[in-house]
């Protein structure tokens, strides 16, 4: 019997919200797992198209949130009978969960309100972890209700260019000290990630220690903020903020020329960035919450350090201290994208006939 072809609307595919390459890697693995048909998530589409999956990673990026809050409250009341009128049509709505909350929010609350909404909408929640699904289903009572699907994020080695460069060739290309200990922390430069606390940090360290240098570096959704960071390393010394965005064949020499990376941040269940340093053989010290309980047992203790609480100096201490093993950790095991492409399909398919 003939499989028929499944009609998805993406959010933030065909976009280049999120930074990493992980929703380019998931539906190329869908498109080999079985027929179906990919289209954007828009305005136009949820009205026009009769979808079986309407799929979804960060639903506050699917509402207007440049323009104030009566802009976003009329937007976020569009897009939730939207997707109220698509259900209704037959559409199941999948949500990839991997904030509990926005990481920035607007002072009258709109994107709050929207979230609680949107999750009494959702009929089938993706979670990268028990531990994480766990964590959301407290937050939002309501997805007790909902069915629920534990897969694994997934890694990008050999997704970006791994060229043969050493550490020191890494360093100088980038003007990093050659003898220094040199923890980076990737990704775009946003105040819920704790930056500024980190840098305070890096000065607390540095009282005792001329041996650590901290490289913060990443593009900036505010200007202001990537400003005062600059400027706050700066002060500190022996640390270095460089606000760009790192292109794809030049990710490889950061993390080269890295001993450890960090996520300062505990408001963080999952993380791309913490998955990149590994897919290039650098160990992380990241919060011990959500996913990364798991990723600590699945990638090895080795590799993954964690902390409890908030970021302190003694955290980012221990990280300058950590140390690379011998060999490169096993990912394919359990964070392989084919096997998390076909396990998602499979899921859409059995929310869509359900």
């Amino acid at each position: 019997m003939k499989t028929r072809t499944l009609r998805i609307l993406a959010a933030h595919r065909f976009g280049d919200i999120g930074g990493n390459a992980d929703l380019n890697l998931l539906y190329e693995g869908i498109k080999s797992s079985g027929p179906v048909t990919i289209l954007p998530l828009t305005a136009r589409s949820l009205w026009r198209e009769r979808a079986d999956i309407i799929h979804v990673y960060w639903p506050e990026w699917c509402i207007n949130r440049k323009h104030g809050s009566i802009v976003s409250a009329i937007d976020a009341a569009r897009l939730l009978l939207q997707l109220r009128l698509a259900r209704r049509r037959g559409a199941r709505l999948v949500w990839s969960a991997n904030n509990i909350i926005s990481h920035e929010s607007d002072r009258s609350g709109v994107v709050d309100f929207f979230m609680q909404a949107f999750v009494r909408q959702t009929d089938l929640v993706l979670c990268a972890s028990q531990t994480s699904m766990d964590d959301f289903q407290r937050y939002y009572p309501t997805l007790r209700n909902v069915e629920q699907r534990v897969i694994p994020l997934g890694h990008y080695r050999g997704v970006y260019r791994d060229g043969q460069v050493s550490q020191a060739s890494a360093r100088e290309i980038l003007s990093l000290p050659p003898d220094k200990r040199i923890v980076i922390a990737l990704g775009m430069l946003r105040p819920y990630k704790n930056l500024m606390q980190l840098l305070e940090c890096h000065a607390q360290v540095t009282r005792d220690r001329e041996d650590v240098f901290l490289y913060i570096v990443g593009d900036a959704l505010d200007e202001r903020f990537a400003k005062r960071l600059v400027e706050k390393a700066q002060q500190v010394g022996n640390a270095r903020v460089d606000v760009q965005y790192v292109e794809d064949d030049n990710m490889h020499l950061y993390y080269q020329a890295a001993d450890a990376a960090i996520l300062p941040t505990s408001l963080s269940v999952n993380s791309g960035s913490a998955m990149l340093s590994l897919s290039f053989g650098v160990p992380v010290m990241i919060p011990h919450r959500g996913t990364f309980i798991e990723m600590r047992e699945t990638v090895g203790a080795d590799w993954v350090h964690t902390f409890d609480g908030g970021i302190r100096a003694s955290v980012l201490d221990r990280t300058f201290d950590l140390a690379k093993p011998a060999t490169l950790p096993d990912l394919d095991k359990h964070h392989d994208w084919r096997n998390i492409a076909r396990t998602t399909y499979d899921a859409f398919v059995e929310a869509a006939t359900a």
